[in-house]
């Protein structure tokens, strides 16, 4: 494939993934758009090494109505209009977008290379040693913002909001999106003077998009070979961008 064609292929699926009307792409469809529009022949196992090679992976879709779609993103839209004070115009309003994930827990045994016919012994991870990365991100202004703790309550929260509010301009307004989780009440911003909370609407991680930064290079997949007997070797073994 030309780099042309690449990039065609890759407009194909974005197109078709983030259509409205929510369609379904599968291997298939990108096998016949290749033949129909470069007249090569994949085969359907080659379509996936292709697809990676785009930068794609599979993932799993939300299963939603359009309708339900539609009604979630004009509540949205219409709660952070209400949230935020009368004089502020929301052209002086950033958009931060929150979430945390819990890393570094228990794991299953990965497989490893291995001559054939052979058992290799392997060290496995048998404490529950884990800690909390709180992230957020403001795509428009390029700000992010993360917290590293070993438990999540709501005071670690209204800690990590405080660290969004000192990286907001103080002639803006900060509105950060995120997921209804028991620790994020409705009075965890309330001491905060240029900060608004919105809770997302249930099952629409869409809606958010570090939902789907979490798992780039940063999953349990990491944690597979390391033994962390305790929370400050876990921390050590954080991305550098993260810490």
């Amino acid at each position: 494939m030309t780099p042309v064609q690449s990039q065609n292929i890759a407009d194909f699926i974005n197109n078709r993934s983030l259509s409205p009307s929510g369609c379904r792409l599968i291997a298939a469809d990108i096998q016949q758009y290749i033949e129909q529009n470069f007249d090569v022949r994949y085969q359907p196992s080659n379509i996936y090494g292709l697809m990676h090679a785009l930068g794609f992976l599979g993932s799993s879709a939300v299963q939603n109505s359009l309708k339900t779609h539609r009604i979630a993103l004009k509540k949205l839209k219409m709660e952070t209009t209400c949230r935020i004070s009368g004089h502020i115009a929301l052209d002086m309003v950033d958009i931060w977008f929150q979430d945390e994930a819990r890393f570094g827990q228990q794991n299953t045994t990965t497989r490893i290379w291995a001559t054939k016919g052979s058992r290799p012994r392997v060290v496995k991870q048998q404490q529950f040693v884990y800690a909390y990365l709180f992230g957020a991100v403001c795509p428009a202004a390029g700000e992010t913002e993360a917290l590293i703790t070993p438990w999540v309550n709501k005071e670690i929260i209204k800690h990590h909001l405080e660290q969004i509010e000192a990286r907001t301009q103080p002639d803006r307004h900060g509105v950060v999106i995120m997921d209804g989780a028991g620790w994020r009440t409705d009075d965890i911003a309330q001491e905060i003077n240029n900060l608004s909370t919105i809770k997302l609407p249930p099952y629409s991680p869409e809606l958010n998009p570090i939902e789907r930064e979490r798992g780039h290079g940063f999953g349990n997949n990491i944690w597979r070979t390391v033994v962390l007997r305790d929370t400050k070797i876990l921390l050590s073994h954080v991305p550098l961008p993260v810490r």
